[in-house]
């Protein structure tokens, strides 16, 4: 043999040697390792949160009995090749839960891969692993300057809108103890007739119906992101609702426009209809419309009590009503307002 051919097989064979030195151990046919259970199932949490990993090592032909694992963050799912979190014991088909912090895995908005990495404790070569990825996540911010006014039966909220861009709907909670108070557990409905939280959604603004006169309800809106995180509470406000009108002697239906209900005729009446739209999407949304609404609350039930006498003052009521509706119907947006179809008084 040539001293070149030599020196060619001698090359091959140390190329191998080394390749075979270098390369990660290959992962155990008969040992498995499998995740059970997430939580939170979408293995998404905040920087104050934490993750559960519920996993197990498993083989498929009993020569796994016991091992080592290791809980690493990142790599390639070799031993040492992420950053150890958790090392500890393992034995064949017994549950193992893992609990890593935010702080441990890193910072926000952003995904991370960990790795469970189990090896044979009687056999090194013997290893395998799996991998969950986690992603921590910043909540939205709560929105602020909460603002309650109480009606007949409801609060009319308002609220400066959290500054995030990717908000999808706000909660509004309220019930009758504060949360600052040392028998507080949760809020809840307090008597009214929605649960708590109430999706009021997109909005600045919203009407809380239902409730019951002289009591006082305490109110905290959060923001809720199109991830489906949540801010903390709002500051807390309070209003108490109160009557303001005898309802009864004028409609049987709630929450009318008395002196057009009056004049037309009834609640269903396009008119009156045109001019609860305009009430509820273009003044109540507002703190001076809801100012100017309330006025009005206070000062039209005796009017409204005449003009069911009169059907000729009806008549003269309707004609001066006709340029107010048609400017309603001018202003008030088409659609739906995106918030509760409530009336207030």
């Amino acid at each position: 043999m040539s001293t070149l051919k030599r020196k060619k097989n001698s090359a091959g064979i140390f190329v191998g040697v080394l390749f075979w030195a270098l390369a990660p151990t290959v992962a155990s046919a008969s040992l498995s390792v499998s995740i059970l259970e997430v939580n939170p199932t979408t293995a998404i949490i905040t920087s104050s949160q934490q993750v559960s990993l519920t996993w197990k090592a498993t083989s498929s032909d009993n020569s796994f009995t016991s091992g080592d694992y290791r809980v690493e963050l990142g790599g390639n799912g070799t031993s040492g090749s992420g950053t150890l979190l958790q090392t500890g014991t393992v034995t064949v088909d017994v549950q193992v839960s893992t609990t890593l912090t935010a702080n441990q895995i890193g910072d926000v908005n952003d995904t991370f891969t960990i790795f469970v990495i189990v090896t044979n404790s009687s056999d090194a070569t013997d290893t395998n692993f799996t991998a969950q990825t986690v992603t921590l996540y910043n909540p939205p911010q709560a929105p602020t300057n909460l603002t309650v006014e109480a009606g007949d039966t409801r609060l009319m909220l308002s609220w400066t809108s959290s500054p995030d861009s990717n908000v999808d709907h706000y909660n509004v909670y309220y019930g009758t103890i504060s949360r600052f108070d040392s028998t507080f557990s949760s809020y809840y409905n307090g008597g009214g007739t929605k649960e708590s939280p109430v999706n009021a959604g997109n909005v600045s603004s919203y009407v809380l119906s239902g409730l019951e006169n002289g009591i006082t309800y305490y109110v905290a809106v959060e923001t809720v992101d199109t991830q489906a995180a949540k801010s903390a509470y709002s500051d807390e406000g309070s209003g108490t609702p109160v009557q303001t009108y005898g309802l009864g002697d004028i409609s049987s239906e709630k929450g009318g426009c008395f002196i057009a209900t009056a004049a037309f005729g009834g609640e269903n009446d396009p008119q009156v209809q045109k001019l609860r739209s305009f009430r509820d999407r273009v003044l109540l949304p507002n703190r001076l419309g809801r100012f100017w609404v309330h006025r009005y609350y206070q000062a039209s039930p005796p009017v409204a009590r005449i003009l069911t006498r009169s059907p000729m003052l009806k008549s003269v009521t309707r004609s001066l009503l006709g340029p107010v509706v048609w400017a309603a119907r001018l202003i008030t947006p088409p659609g739906d307002s995106g918030r509760e179809k409530s009336t207030i008084e």
